[in-house]
């Protein structure tokens, strides 16, 4: 998020009137209330996915919201997190490739366009070092993965962090006047005292201006809100993206609101901010409902505010568009308001707004806007076989260890069972004719063979919904080292993870164009790319913004987007060199 000053227009006719933050403030709240009904369903499924990936998987859904089964001491919360394993394999599916391979071919046969495409792939490097792209892979496959639905929302952040350029006064050689260098016109860069051209940079400093750089926010599902009803977010007019800021932090960066900032209250019945709040807390003992969340007894002692960024392009009374940041629900507290800064540079969408937000999605359902994850299907599954793993726990604890029958009158007081113990007994009972020598009845566990077979068939099942087969997971199938069948049993996984991989790569594409736009936008100081030429010499290239002036094309490779299979290739090696006989003389003949 940009750290831009709230705009105040100089023609509210054809700009917009930003200073109407009672407008602005309605806009953002009718936006918030388009999926206010529905979403609270595909959250609690979302929210129960992540529960069980982090382990705390004994749980109920109660009026609406998770808590744990209220379960009798002595039973066992058994569990082997099958689906993690299951949700880490595909993870690493669409980490293990690196980046999506994505090539840049002209739009046209412009010059221009050329260019762009030429320095294009070069240009990505930048772009994705600058935004930290390979660092956040991996919330993003894991959002993924886990709720069926990840976003991220380029931008370019101004904040100092990310480098200065210093702007030192100028001098006039004819007056020997020194002048601040906002006071030049830039178009005519003359003395504004004497008029003359002959300036000379001096030694001091007058401004330090931020460099910026491009940016992604990444965020689940909880936290952006649009209309549900537009199943491709390509289509969206306006979206918010809700986030939490300090109360402290958010009243010393907007300062000048600072008495309009008020902290969260203690009773939201904002469920995505709920589960937020639950996930920052979240273990496999969580204690649910223990009040750490916003709703609960440490909203006063860690107060935060919640910040919702709205963006809308165009409209009759907002011709540029709208960014607009609000603290809280107070209209008054709407701390930055400005044009839309997302706009096309080239091509034939020049000069139009867009809205900065990528999603990356699943399976698609048809008709629907949020994707759905194979994770879901493997709830039952995963909540069967903790059942079945505690009555094994149980068989075992129950039935493991023989145990002794006693008669009345054996006279056998207690049966230690340590090694050379002497057992004295009455081989008849006082008085009576029955024998009463102790019996031993052996460990029961005649079940467990029939229980371990359901709990290999639910892992087989397992396997086959998430789509791994297998090979996916890292392993070779048990017996199988043919390179053909394994090579079939590849072709079969990849098959099955195309469409996630499809989404990957389509949302890494998006990320690739507007990365583009916002750079050409917004660069205005040379970025280096350093590489490793002959022996070993470092060459460093340079880029600007007048060098992606051109439209380009994004073009995946789909052929090169999936790994290769380690075992599918060791297999197909071994094989080609597999000794088949020995001729004289001692040789090896391979085949």
């Amino acid at each position: 998020m940009s750290d831009t000053e709230p705009i105040t227009p100089k023609d509210p006719e054809k700009i917009g009137d930003y200073t109407d933050f009672a407008d602005i403030s309605e806009r953002i709240d009718k936006c918030l209330k388009a999926d206010a009904f529905s979403r609270v369903f595909f959250e609690n499924a979302w929210a129960r996915n992540i529960f069980f990936y982090a382990g705390a998987q004994w749980l109920r859904k109660v009026g609406g919201r998770w808590e744990r089964r209220n379960l009798p001491g002595w039973f066992p919360r058994a569990q082997t997190n099958k689906l993690a394993e299951k949700a880490n394999d595909l993870i690493t599916q669409l980490l293990q490739g690196g980046r999506v391979p994505i090539s840049y071919e002209p739009a046209t046969d412009d010059e221009a366009d050329i260019g762009t495409a030429d320095v294009g792939e070069r240009i990505r490097e930048v772009i994705y070092t600058e935004a930290k792209c390979d660092e956040q892979m991996h919330s993003i496959a894991s959002w993924l993965v886990l709720t069926g639905n990840a976003f991220g929302i380029p931008h370019y952040d101004m904040d100092k962090a990310h480098g200065v350029t210093k702007a030192p006064f100028q001098q006039c050689q004819a007056c020997g006047t020194q002048i601040d260098p906002e006071e030049i016109d830039p178009t005519v860069p003359v003395c504004p005292k004497c008029g003359a051209p002959d300036l000379v940079p001096t030694e001091d400093i007058a401004h330090e201006y931020p460099i910026g750089a491009i940016q992604i926010d990444v965020a689940g599902p909880f936290e952006i809100r649009g209309d549900h009803r537009i199943s491709d977010v390509r289509k969206w007019r306006k979206f918010v993206h809700q986030k939490k800021y300090d109360l402290d932090w958010a009243k010393e960066h907007w300062s000048d609101f600072k008495d309009k900032i008020t902290p969260d209250s203690g009773n939201s019945p904002d469920t995505a901010q709920y589960f937020m709040d639950l996930f920052a807390n979240l273990t496999p003992d969580f204690a649910f409902g223990a009040g750490l969340s916003a709703n609960g007894s440490t909203a006063a002692k860690y107060p935060k505010v919640s910040a919702y960024a709205y963006r809308e392009l165009p409209s009759e009374k907002y011709p540029l568009g709208i960014y607009a940041v609000r603290l809280g629900p107070n209209p008054e507290a709407m701390v930055e308001a400005g044009p839309l800064p997302t706009t096309y540079g080239a091509g034939v969408k020049k000069d139009q707004k867009f809205l900065p937000l990528i999603h990356w999605g699943c399976n698609i359902v048809p008709g629907r806007l949020w994707r759905k994850t194979p994770i879901d299907d493997l709830i039952t599954l995963q909540v069967f076989r903790n059942m079945i793993e505690a009555n094994v726990r149980l068989s075992i604890q129950r039935m493991g260890n023989g145990i002794w029958l006693l008669p009345k009158g054996s006279g056998v007081d207690n049966l230690t069972g340590e090694p050379g113990q002497q057992v004295p007994y009455n081989p008849v009972s006082v008085g009576g004719t029955q024998f009463a020598k102790p019996e031993r009845i052996p460990a029961e566990l005649n079940n467990l063979a029939a229980l371990l077979g359901v709990i290999q068939k639910i892992d087989d099942s397992m396997e086959r919904i998430s789509g791994t087969f297998f090979l996916q997971g890292g392993n070779a199938p048990p017996g199988v080292t043919a390179a053909s069948a394994l090579a079939y049993l590849g072709e079969k996984g990849q098959q099955s993870l195309s469409t996630l991989r499809t989404g990957w790569a389509q949302g890494w594409a998006e990320f690739d164009k507007m990365g583009l736009e916002i750079a050409r936008e917004n660069w205005d100081d040379n970025r280096m790319r350093a590489v490793s030429g002959k022996n070993r010499k470092w060459q460093v290239e340079k880029f600007s913004k007048a060098d992606i002036q051109g439209s380009v094309n994004m073009i995946v490779d789909w052929n090169a987007l999936a790994p290769k299979s380690n075992a599918t290739e060791r297999a197909t090696i071994g094989q080609l060199v597999h000794p088949v006989s020995s001729g004289e003389g001692g040789l090896t003949f391979f085949r």
